[in-house]
């Protein structure tokens, strides 16, 4: 397992989130100060855990915030 699939079971044990909360916490905590995780990686690392059946999701919809999201 990568480090970057770790970082972001991590973060999604603590509570659920989108694509843009996990950015948003990584940029928050400097975390790209000890690993590379790049925006365009964030989907792509998410897709894969959800294939390997290590993270669910579900579209849960945000009233008054734009579209609804994938959580």
């Amino acid at each position: 397992m990568t480090g970057a699939k770790l970082v972001f079971l991590n973060l999604l044990a603590e509570s659920p989130r989108h694509g843009y909360q996990i950015e948003q916490v990584i940029a928050e905590r400097d975390m790209r100060d000890w690993t590379i995780l790049g925006f365009s990686s964030i989907y792509y690392v998410l897709n894969k855990l959800e294939e390997g059946s290590l993270i669910e999701s579900r579209i849960e919809d945000t009233p008054g915030q734009g579209p609804a999201r994938k959580v």
